[in-house]
Parts: C-alpha cells; sequence; structure tokens
C-alpha cells in the first residue's frame, strides 16, 4: 500500500494482520460469514509519523457476510464494522474517508486438505484501500 517516507516521496508500505471466520453453509452454493480482523497498516502509521502522531495504526473489524460456493472457488462479500482504530489526526487531513464501515470482496480457492489460497481488495465507501493475498487454514 502506498505510504511516505520522511521526505513526503511515495513508498510502497505493508498492511499485515490475521482475520478468523465462522461459515455456516445454507445451501449448495451459499454460505453466510461472521468474522473478526487485525491487521496493522504501516502505510497509515508512515503518514501519521509525518504529523507527529504517534496513535496506534492498528485496526480491529468485526465482519459478516456471504460466500458463493462454486466447485474449489469460493467468492466473497462482506461488511465490517471497525471496532479499534485511531484515525482523528489522519482523517483530519483527509477528510473522513475512513469510516466506521468497511466491504470487503475476496476469492479463495481450494489447493488441497484444510489449505486455501486467496485474495481480497477492503474498500471504504467505494474507496478501494488494498488488496491482499491470504494463505488460509480451515478447520
Amino acid at each position: 500500500k502506498q505510504g511516505y517516507d520522511s521526505g513526503f516521496v511515495p513508498k510502497r508500505k505493508f498492511v499485515a494482520g490475521v482475520n478468523i471466520e465462522a461459515i455456516k453453509q445454507v445451501s449448495a452454493s451459499n454460505a453466510i460469514t461472521l468474522g473478526a480482523e487485525v491487521y496493522y497498516d504501516d502505510a497509515i502509521r508512515s503518514i501519521k509519523d509525518l504529523f507527529n502522531d504517534n496513535t496506534p495504526s492498528t485496526l480491529a473489524g468485526i465482519l459478516v457476510g456471504h460466500r458463493f460456493l462454486i466447485n474449489k472457488f469460493s467468492f466473497s462479500q462482506q461488511m465490517g464494522f471497525y471496532v479499534y482504530k485511531h484515525l482523528k489526526e489522519y482523517n483530519n487531513y483527509y477528510g473522513n474517508r475512513w469510516h466506521t464501515l468497511y466491504q470487503c470482496y475476496g476469492i479463495n480457492y481450494h489447493i488441497k486438505t484444510n489449505w486455501y489460497v486467496g485474495v481480497n481488495l477492503l474498500t471504504h465507501a467505494q474507496v478501494a484501500d488494498f488488496i491482499d493475498g491470504r494463505v488460509v487454514y480451515r478447520f
């Protein structure tokens, strides 16, 4: 994700996190989901550093959604609600881009027993924030 170095020069930064999710299959091709995630956003931290804002750059949310199941693929769309974020100074500078609600869209592929790989897109108010790659273990 794009952040900045100390000279206001754009630089790629990382986002890392964990997600836990419960999935209930309700038909042959549909499932509902409930999950929680926590992630650290180094791009936000790099921007907050420019304002001397030392609040945490860790965000946490609760998600509810739907999965469409097709053979080895699953397509998901989820609505998230932040339960932890410290972005007041960031929002004062950039406008209120970070709302309390967010969306997550993804695709997973079943590679072997209990293991999946996937790609997700996280958005805020119809503005893409970042794309992530995922390695998933299913219990």
